[in-house]
């Protein structure tokens, strides 16, 4: 039961539900007024009240039905089957009217219950046609155990308000009877929707030749209403004449001055009506415009471009950022241009030459995605979802920096596997070294000079390939405020250079402050003086003399 109370407060609209409660009593009350006339009748005029009745308590519980589903929010949009749901009319007024007239003419003490146990199967009949008739974009499961409990509310109830009309037709009788009659109809109607399990199914869409829940439920409320009062009124006038025919020449007077002030009443009542429904419909107007004020708004703020492109192969519809992807003037996208002109425009500005022009592209009933290439190396992925009506949706997202972050990300992948398989030969060679140095130390072999220079080789190839990992991964710096001669002055001293080379500081930048990244920075100078010591070795040859690699710094 906590389903039926989660459904019945979460997933309705309260004033509706108090509506439907007032619309089904008023029901009741007719059907058991009228029930009370066609026992207190023979003949053809106890069928003629029967078939009234059965009529009044069918259009009550069809009306209820129907408005208590327009304050049902399943969250989907809703629709309802036409034949069905008058189906569901013709079920509700027959079997209800069968069930009355076994508790008129089948003598016995069970007959109004019997009687009563068929209204409640009329009230099934009726909701579960009637919900048969509901159409959504979904499929619509139930739990049985609720369907049977809603069932045996339906006919309970029903039973109980038929025994009571039978045995009393005075006041408290008759509201009493009406009373459980609407408890039968509401227990059964929100037991039945608690039952009610909807899942969401896009490809299956709503009949074209389909009632709105609105449109529905407005137009069951207003002949409901309409049936129930006159048949309220007829019962309510006939008794009185069957009750004062003596009194008739008298009341003509007062009748006729009733008529007068109900019309007079009638007519103050409609011109509240009509303000009503102009009030109604301004705020219906209102919430419109903000509605699409929101989604206009929503179109130029996204980052994706959207074209949208009717049954015709026209642009209604084409926001900012579409415009300045495929740099279309806003003078062309005014005047709902064909789709095909714009693609002949954005030809002849040279870009975009593969872009689709077709307009029976328009009418493919599948989504359809690829990717376009500008003249400026712009790549747009192209998304086109078809709509209901024949129209499409195109979407295009620049995706240029993603292609450029994923041919970067395969990059560093591969350079990752090219480090690691240099790097094993390199560290085999530096551990080499020791082991030759030691093989030669006692033949006077020299080998100091080129195994320094080894050293330094090796030092300099894993720096490169240090530099290029760092070139393959994303740039972090960190960058920190660094006297720069100070800093320089404790670089050069952890440097090491070959005999006949000496590093010169000329340093004229002492109070000059540069932020930088130390550590980046640091690999560029030593990088700097490995390569001059390399030249300088390379020309001794030519230069045998002593040699000097100045570093100087200056403020500009």
């Amino acid at each position: 039961m906590f389903r039926v109370f989660s459904c019945l407060t979460g997933e309705h609209d309260w004033r509706l539900v108090v509506l439907a409660g007032v619309v089904c009593f008023l029901a009741s009350i007719t059907a058991i007024n009228l029930f009370h006339r066609a026992r207190s009748t023979q003949a053809g005029a106890r069928a003629g009240w029967l078939l009234t009745a059965g009529a009044a308590a069918g259009c009550g519980i069809w009306g209820t039905h129907f408005i208590a589903m327009l304050a049902y929010e399943p969250g989907v949009t809703t629709a309802y089957d036409i034949g069905l749901t008058l189906l569901s009319l013709v079920m509700a007024a027959g079997v209800t009217g069968a069930g009355l007239s076994v508790a008129v003419y089948r003598p016995g003490r069970w007959s109004a219950a019997i009687g009563g146990g068929i209204v409640g199967a009329g009230i099934a009949c009726m909701h579960y046609l009637g919900m048969w008739a509901l159409e959504v974009p979904g499929r619509v499961t139930w739990w049985l155990d609720l369907v049977a409990v809603s069932v045996a509310l339906g006919m309970l109830f029903g039973m109980a308000a038929l025994a009571i009309a039978v045995r009393r037709d005075d006041m408290r009788g008759t509201v009493a009877a009406a009373l459980l009659l609407t408890v039968a109809i509401v227990s059964h109607h929100f037991t039945a929707m608690g039952a009610v399990e909807l899942i969401p199914d896009p490809t299956r869409a709503i009949a074209a030749y389909s009632l709105s829940p609105t449109t529905l439920a407005l137009a069951v409320a207003a002949a409901a209403v309409s049936v129930l009062g006159m048949s309220l009124m007829g019962a309510t006038a006939d008794r009185r004449l069957a009750a004062r025919t003596d009194e008739f020449d008298q009341q003509i007077g007062a009748l006729a001055r009733d008529r007068q002030r109900i019309i007079e009443q009638s007519k103050e009542e409609l011109e509240r009506l009509n303000r009503d429904l102009e009030r109604l419909v301004d705020e219906r107007t209102a919430d419109l415009r903000a509605t699409r004020s929101l989604l206009e708004a929503t179109l130029e703020n996204v980052k994706q471009g959207i074209v949208m492109i009717d049954a015709e192969g026209r642009v209604p519809v084409c926001n900012r950022q579409a415009m300045e992807l495929l740099d279309l003037p806003a003078a062309l996208m005014a005047s709902r241009p064909r789709w095909r002109e714009v693609v002949d425009y954005l030809r002849g500005q040279g870009e975009f030459d593969d872009l689709d022009d077709s307009d029976a592209g328009v009418a493919s009933q599948r989504i359809q995605s690829s990717q376009r290439h500008g003249s400026n190396g712009m790549v747009l992925d192209v998304r086109s979802v078809p709509l209901a009506d024949g129209g499409t949706v195109r979407t295009f997202t620049d995706i240029t920096e993603l292609l450029k972050k994923e041919r970067l990300s395969t990059l560093g992948q591969l350079t990752a596997t090219v480090a690691h398989e240099l790097r094993n030969p390199l560290s085999a060679i530096r551990n080499t070294l020791p082991v030759i140095q030691e093989l030669t130390l006692n033949k006077g072999i020299a080998l100091d000079r080129p195994v320094s220079r080894i050293e330094r080789s090796i030092a300099r190839c894993d720096q490169l390939v240090t530099g290029l990992l760092d070139y393959t991964r994303p740039a972090v710096l960190n960058c920190k405020p660094t006297d720069i001669d100070g800093w320089l002055d404790t670089i050069l001293d952890e440097q090491t250079v070959p005999a006949g080379i000496s590093i010169e500081r000329d340093f004229s930048a002492s109070d000059c402050v540069v932020n930088l990244d130390p550590d980046r920075f640091r690999r560029v100078i030593i990088n700097l003086i490995d390569n001059a010591t390399q030249a300088i070795e390379q020309g001794r040859a030519s230069a045998p003399g002593p040699h000097t690699i100045c570093v100087a710094t200056r403020v500009c």
